[in-house]
């Protein structure tokens, strides 16, 4: 197999996001305390025999897209039939102090749970259960933001940040409002 060139690129990127998104459905499973309980919290795993030319490969441009958008750590682990065949920090876990970042380091989920809550939520549309285009409160019916358009909300707004609400910490969005 020959490394390198933008289609292997492209391929191994959205190899490694299929991989990271079938772990976060391993944990929807309940079973990703199985695969972090052999992971000790400071070290990394060498990769497996038979991923060696696949670390090979991903390690510069992992470490290529840290520099270009200044990221300041990732951990990447691969996982084969419920084993990690090989997690690897990079960068600083600390960037201040220089502590470096390692395969068990702790991160915030960020924005990485909507995938499969959207991914749920997609589902019972699926069985008739929800509908994308209600208002939110038909569902939850204590749910009640402040929403300066007056208008219900939908399923299908917040799943596209598209409702108008404010993130965490910030005012109100308001029509014509300039921040």
């Amino acid at each position: 197999m020959a490394f390198g060139g933008r289609r292997f690129k492209t391929t191994t990127l959205l190899m490694v996001a299929a991989g990271l998104a079938i772990l976060g459905l391993v944990s929807i499973r309940g079973s990703l305390h199985q695969l972090l309980a052999v992971l000790p919290n400071s070290a990394n795993v060498a990769p497996r025999g038979d991923y060696a030319e696949v670390v090979q490969a991903l390690t510069p441009l992992i470490e290529h897209e840290l520099k270009e958008k200044g990221i300041p750590s990732i951990a990447v682990a691969l996982v084969d039939d419920q084993q990690i065949v090989w997690a690897q920090g990079f960068g600083y876990a600390d960037p201040e102090h220089k502590v470096d970042a390692t395969a068990g380091t702790v991160y915030r989920v960020g924005s990485v749970s909507e995938l499969f809550t959207d991914i749920g939520i997609m589902q019972l549309v699926e069985q008739g259960k929800v509908s994308l285009d209600a208002p939110v409160t038909d569902y939850i019916s204590d749910f009640h933001p402040q929403n300066p358009f007056g208008k219900p909300i939908t399923l299908r707004e917040l799943m596209s940040h598209r409702s108008g609400l404010a993130p965490e910490g910030d005012p109100p969005a308001l029509p014509g409002r300039q921040k």
